[in-house]
């Protein structure tokens, strides 16, 4: 079997970079989305530890 990807031309591949890129892009946006939301449970997280610490320890 002869390997396929050793020579890949520009012009046949263009359709094929579009879809890439729409999936890298979707991609993207959704892990941007999960971090923003990973982040705020985190940073909602530490407020409620200090709000128990400052509660409990006092």
């Amino acid at each position: 079997m002869p390997q396929q990807n050793e020579h890949l031309s520009f012009k046949s591949d263009a359709i094929v970079s579009d879809i890439d890129y729409s999936e890298a892009r979707t991609i993207l946006d959704l892990t941007i989305t999960k971090q923003k939301e990973l982040r705020r449970q985190r940073s909602q997280t530490l407020h409620t530890q200090l709000l128990l610490k400052r509660t409990y320890l006092h």
